[in-house]
């Protein structure tokens, strides 16, 4: 009887185990596609800032050139 209910306490306690193993798996999985997200969205920011600053300068370019144009 003893035996039996340690075999069955046992058993209990492997599935608890087993839960406990599979959510802290989904939760660092959970972090990583956040981790990955929050650096695509970093990228994506400084890809665009990029993009801006150039097209700030070819404006920029632009008006030289046009400034200089009509001076001629």
């Amino acid at each position: 009887r003893v035996r039996q209910e340690l075999y069955l306490e046992e058993q209990e306690d492997n599935i608890r185990q087993k839960e406990r193993d599979e959510l802290e798996q989904r939760i660092r999985q959970r972090l990583e596609l956040q981790k990955e997200r929050d650096e695509q969205l970093a990228f994506k920011k400084m890809r665009d800032v990029e993009v801006r600053d150039e097209e700030d300068r070819f404006r920029q370019q632009v008006k030289l050139h046009n400034l200089v144009v009509r001076h001629c």
